[in-house]
This record gives C-alpha cells, structure tokens and sequence, in this order.
C-alpha cells in the first residue's frame, strides 16, 4: 500500500525533531515517500503535501529530515535518495542526506579507504560521477571534511578507483 501524507507528514516532523526515534517503519515510509516522487503518477501525494504544508516541496523535506538521522545498517531510505540525486544532480539535500546516513561524522579525521563499507562506496561513486555538485554546492566541501571524506573530486576519484 502506498504512504499518504498522513502517513509522511508525521514521520518527516520525527526525523527533523527527533532523529533517535525513528523506527525502521518509519524509514519505509519515508522510502515510499521518495519512491512516490520519482513516479510521474504520485497519486496526488506531493500536491497534497504542498497544500497541507503551506507550499513546501515533499521530497525536499523528505530529504531534509533524512540527513538528521544517524547510520543505520539497513535504511530503505538510501537507495530512493541516490535515484533521486542521479535524476536530478542539483538537489543537493538528496546527496547531503545519503552521505549524513553512511558516515559518520569525523570532525576532519579522513576515513581510510579500507575501512569504507560497500553501501558508503556505492554513495562516493555516485557522489564522484556527479559533475554539477562539485561546481554549483558550496556547502559539499565542508560536509565532505566533516566526514572525514576528500573534499575535491579528483581526491574522492582516487579513493573511489580500485587500486590497481
């Protein structure tokens, strides 16, 4: 069945106010929120959603309140938000909250890449091929140091490459 707004709505609230008690369930929600805005038929959800939310974009706050949350293991959200970042490579928040959602934050200290998981590999690589967020985002450089990440492309290019 697919998520109405009085089922998103709350959950986006909980993500943005309280990141620490987000359930699994309500990371499937917020799934099928995202999912829903990547259909050309959203059932209505976005534009009621706008309504309801004095204007306010639903994947945007979706994506938003995703980068409040901590790691997780499994997160149904991460897939939903990479797709919606390759679709369209300006909405930063999509890539802003996959990164929040696989790496920690390090305060500057760089992750070596041995130590990086499949699922964070899979968010560089999409992060590396990217071409306009590099350019057009003045806040990636900082997001990426502040996860201990290399903060240009050509540096996250050689940490993404298999070393040969």
């Amino acid at each position: 069945m697919l998520p109405t707004v009085q089922d998103i709505e709350p959950r986006i609230r909980k993500a943005s106010d309280h990141p620490d008690l987000i359930t699994e369930d309500d990371l499937w929600i917020l799934s099928g929120a995202l999912l829903l805005c990547l259909r050309e038929d959203d059932n209505g959800v976005s534009r009621e959603y706008a309504r309801l939310a004095e204007g306010r974009d639903l994947q945007q706050d979706v994506a938003e309140s995703l980068a409040n949350l901590t790691i997780r293991n499994r997160n149904p959200t991460l897939e939903p938000l990479l797709v919606t970042f390759e679709r369209d490579q300006q909405f930063y928040e999509a890539m802003h909250a996959a990164l929040a959602m696989t790496f920690p934050r390090t305060n500057g200290e760089p992750i070596k890449r041995n130590t990086v998981t499949q699922m964070q590999m899979e968010v560089l690589k999409r992060l590396a091929a990217a071409e306009t967020i590099w350019t057009s985002d003045m806040t990636l450089r900082d997001r990426l140091i502040e996860h201990g990440l290399p903060s240009t492309r050509h540096e996250l290019n050689r940490m993404v490459v298999p070393l040969g």
